[in-house]
């Protein structure tokens, strides 16, 4: 039977549905194995070359100015997506199992101690004593290159299956896929490491004193950066029993409800298999959405649980209504930006005064979340400009060497080449991160211009929040900024924001 339009979207809010809730309960440690087969063998169509034909060649026929080219525009992307995603199903299936069965033996105790891996990371974080988190760095280190393997066959896969599909390279498949100019980002966002470098070696030295790490420069660890974001000094102004209260209070004030009216569940158990990064699930928008973090404790915990917040907003107050293109697919730019607003209240100082127990004078714990931010900015933008090098070709030849050192340049800490892979996500994903982070800058200017610094206390900044989020990600971010007057993406304002916050 010849597949459908039709066919295909139906069958495209399943998969996304079933993918999703396989993902949550694989990466919260619910489920062990993923089984992407038996998924993509009831919704067949999405994934199959067939639909990719037919909907590019809708496309090609469709008026650029009907709301069924955006609609066709972002289907493309996602059934591209699936196409791939559904050739390299068996090495994504190993990649999930392999990891989460993996275990790490940390130095200390008799015959060391054994812990799974991804349990290793928050421990690694948490260990005061430096020599015991080197150990502990290095066996994690080792366990992340026996993963490897399967990663760069996906790789190989992928850059096959773009040139299978029409494309040049895989590069030019994400372009033309996404509406995004990779490069034109990269030269946007690359002048911001050398921009900051005086203000980030000072602010460098500093935080990693106060965390009571004392080393010469060139020789900072990944484990020390780590320990340093832990931030356990602030422990007690951002008490994990009082996060969830205080982070409801703020959403009440906007006139809004933490779970959208009981249509996101919190997902906060530290499972001994739960992926350590935070993130949300969406089987079915708005009804059914996951917000999951691993707790460690501190002021890490208070962001990421604000980030996925927003994403869980997001998505737990889009309209039922809006096509399914517009509610499960799109530029994710647009939610990781509007995640990125509310983590970023952790840069507010009226935000943090008001709502956690940090001192009436807020510096020091001020200059610790700019630092973070600048590092943060400063490493994504090495991973954008690493990744069009990783992606050059499927040739995998001297990349370890080209991640250390790029990424090392970028944030003056020691990264070796073994995570290579293991830190890309699919898609060049690290675009819509940089894309995001800039979206939030100049949304969070426009909120703060029309109700002031303290648009987060104002029922009204509630109201143009539910607007935004009611639209799911119909429109990108520039779109979003046009619509309402607020100014272009630019890096500007985050840097901007970072000095201020380190020299109020």
């Amino acid at each position: 039977m010849a597949i459908t339009l039709e066919t295909i979207r139906e069958q495209c809010e399943g998969l996304d549905e079933a993918l999703n809730r396989e993902w949550y309960l694989c990466l919260s440690g619910q489920k062990r194995d993923l089984d992407l087969e038996a998924i993509y063998g009831k919704f067949p169509a999405p994934a199959t070359r067939e639909a990719f034909d037919l909907v590019s060649a809708r496309l090609r026929a469709a008026d650029p100015r009907s709301e069924e080219h955006r609609r066709l525009r972002v289907l493309r992307e996602a059934v591209a997506h699936y196409h791939l995603d559904a050739r390299g199903k068996e090495l994504e299936e190993e990649i999930e199992r392999a990891e989460a069965e993996a275990t790490v033996k940390f130095p200390g105790g008799p015959g060391g101690k054994e812990v799974p891996f991804r349990t290793g990371w928050v421990l690694r974080d948490n260990e005061p004593d430096r020599a015991r988190r080197q150990g502990m760095e290095d066996a994690l280190s080792g366990a992340v290159a026996k993963l490897t393997p399967p990663r760069e066959e996906r790789h190989r896969v992928t850059h096959a299956l773009a040139r299978e599909l029409g494309f040049p390279s895989y590069v030019a498949m994400i372009e033309e896929l996404s509406g995004l100019d990779l490069f034109a980002l990269r030269t946007l966002t690359r002048p911001l490491i050398h921009a900051t470098d005086r203000l980030y070696e000072g602010a460098l030295g500093e935080s990693l004193a106060a965390a009571g790490i004392r080393v010469a420069p060139g020789e900072v660890r990944k484990h020390d950066i780590g320990h340093v974001f832990r931030g356990s000094r602030f422990d007690a102004a951002f008490p994990r029993d009082e996060m969830v209260g205080q982070v409801s209070r703020f959403v009440r004030n906007l006139g809004l409800d933490l779970t959208a009216e009981g249509r996101i569940r919190l997902d906060l158990e530290p499972r001994e298999t739960k992926s350590p990064r935070a993130f949300c699930s969406t089987p079915v928008v708005p009804d059914e959405v996951y917000l999951v973090i691993y707790p460690h404790g501190g002021p890490d915990d208070w962001s990421a649980f604000l980030h996925e917040l927003g994403h869980a907003l997001h998505f737990g107050y889009t309209r039922r209504d809006i096509p399914v293109e517009f509610r499960r697919m799109g530029d994710n730019s647009l939610t990781e930006g509007l995640a990125i607003l509310l983590d970023h209240l952790l840069l507010s100082p009226r935000w943090v005064s008001r709502h956690t127990g940090v001192a009436e004078e807020p510096g020091p714990y001020m200059r610790f979340a700019a630092f973070h931010e600048l590092y943060m900015l400063r490493r994504y933008a090495a991973k954008l400009d690493y990744e069009l090098g990783l992606h050059e070709s499927a040739d995998l030849a001297g990349k370890p060497d080209l991640y250390a050192r790029t990424l090392s340049q970028a944030t003056a800490v020691r990264y070796g080449g073994e995570s290579y892979l293991y830190d890309v996500d699919q898609h060049f994903y690290c675009a819509r991160y940089l894309r995001a982070w800039l979206f939030q800058a100049a949304l969070t200017a426009w909120l703060e211009t029309r109700y002031g610094e303290g648009w987060f206390g104002d029922r009204a900044g509630g109201n143009i929040l539910r607007e935004i989020w009611s639209h799911g990600q119909t429109y990108r971010p520039e779109e979003i900024l046009s619509i309402y007057g607020a100014p272009p993406l630019d890096t500007a304002p985050l840097i901007r924001r970072v000095e201020r916050l380190m020299n109020p």
